[in-house]
């Protein structure tokens, strides 16, 4: 009989590995080799776009304490110094002309994110409020160099804004439940803080509160409400002087931001439906009303809300920056635009230098820059924030910016590498 060949098996142990291809598949192998190209090409893109950001940072110092986002910022009116207050319930006093910034003061007297503050006109005093209501009076012993607290208030659930007078150690509170609180700081003997009026005429949420020029020792506040009534009362008599409502404003406009003149004789006041009045505040005349979104068919009503307004401190221009981004330079002269430019989103703060055509501007974007309404052009870019610049300063005649960043973070910007302090 012939030989039968021998059949060849594989043992199991010999198995390493048994992989399975269906019909018309990919290997896996090559799927993962796949998958390790578009990995490494995404993370070179990313790399690549992590370094332009880094690069585009021209800001001189930052201040990283707060670890939340960081919604106020007020500038000390002489010193090189701001305080910031955030959603992490704490406010600090800190220096801007160093390299890294030193803390002065930790303001802890605080339970809910700090929105609203504002340093006295002689810097002696400063006043915070927060999202609890909670409003808080400190000192700046100058003997110790130490910011001490003078007492803490809760007048109404949320404090929505504080303006300092432009003279007298004042400090006006607008709250959410209408009300409008004014208080007055003294160093007499022991240095204290006290209510000295109240007016409670507002129906709605007080959306900002000034002062308006007045005879000698008869401060005026002014303020305005998302009830869209305006009124002015007097300080220390606690009588309300007056109040526009809908027969004088052509409708009930839900008012968001006001700013006060230079003089401080006329207030422009900016609405939720794009509205923009101007009065003249010793007797409440309205000199001017404008529907910024006049003719304009591709603005939608949520983007007409027209919530940051500044004068030139001439009165010579007036700046406005909706949500949509746009911001228009008005000649209060004829009342016609005399520029306007687009940001990529909205438009979050807006300053004008003193004694300058320059416009500091800031958005949602994280876009900050100085524009000139004169020359009409740019003419400084400030880079480094990735999210939005919810608020700034500015110090040393525009030449310095410090904002308050929505990304938990605080830049400082100068014009002049020079005027920092090297440590």
């Amino acid at each position: 009989m012939p030989q039968q060949s021998e059949e060849e098996f594989v043992n199991n142990e010999d198995v390493h590995e048994v992989i399975e291809i269906p019909n018309g598949s990919v290997p896996e192998e090559q799927e993962e080799d796949d998958n390790e190209i578009d990995n490494e090409e995404m993370n070179e893109e990313m790399e690549e776009e992590q370094l332009e950001i880094d690069m585009r940072n021209n800001s001189s110092a930052y201040f990283d304490a707060h670890k939340d986002s960081i919604y106020m910022v007020t500038s000390h009116p002489t010193l090189p110094i701001v305080a910031t207050g955030g959603g992490d319930d704490i406010a600090y006093i800190w220096t801007t002309n160093t390299e890294k910034p030193e803390i002065l003061a930790t303001l802890d007297r605080h339970t809910e994110s700090v929105v609203a503050g504002a340093f006295t006109a002689d810097g002696k005093f400063l006043a915070t409020g927060d999202m609890s209501g909670t409003l808080a009076g400190w000192f700046h012993n100058t003997e110790k160099n130490t910011w001490e607290c003078l007492g803490a208030t809760k007048e109404a659930e949320e404090v929505v804004c504080i303006a300092a007078h432009d003279e007298l150690p004042l400090i006006a509170a607008g709250f959410s439940d209408g009300a409008v609180w004014v208080y007055e700081f003294s160093d007499a003997g022991t240095p204290t803080v006290s209510s000295v009026s109240v007016f409670v005429n507002h129906t709605m949420p007080v959306t900002a509160v000034g002062f308006a020029a007045s005879p000698e020792f008869q401060p005026r506040v002014v303020s305005c409400s998302e009830d869209g009534t305006i009124k002015l009362s007097d300080v220390y008599q606690n009588t309300q002087l007056y109040s526009l409502e809908a027969t004088a404003l052509r409708g009930i406009h839900p008012w968001v931001q006001m700013a006060v003149s230079g003089t401080r004789k006329t207030a422009a006041f900016t609405s939720m439906d794009g509205i923009l009045a101007i009065v003249k505040l010793d007797d409440g005349q309205v000199m001017h009303m404008l529907d910024v979104f006049e003719g304009d068919s591709t603005t939608d009503d949520e983007g007409q809300s027209i919530e940051s307004v500044s004068w030139s401190d001439r009165g010579q221009y007036l700046a406005v920056g909706t949500v949509e981004g746009k911001v228009i330079v008005y000649d209060s002269k004829t009342w016609k635009p005399r520029t306007s430019f687009q940001l990529e989103d909205a438009v979050t703060g807006l300053k004008f230098v003193d004694k300058s055509p320059l416009l500091v501007v800031s958005g949602m974007d994280g876009s900050l820059c100085e524009f000139d309404v004169v020359a009409n052009e740019k003419v400084w870019d400030c880079y480094g924030h990735n999210e939005g610049v919810l608020s700034f300063a500015v110090q040393n005649n525009g030449n310095r910016i410090i904002t308050a960043g929505d990304e938990h973070v605080s830049l400082v910007f100068n014009r002049s590498p020079t005027d920092m302090i090297q440590q």
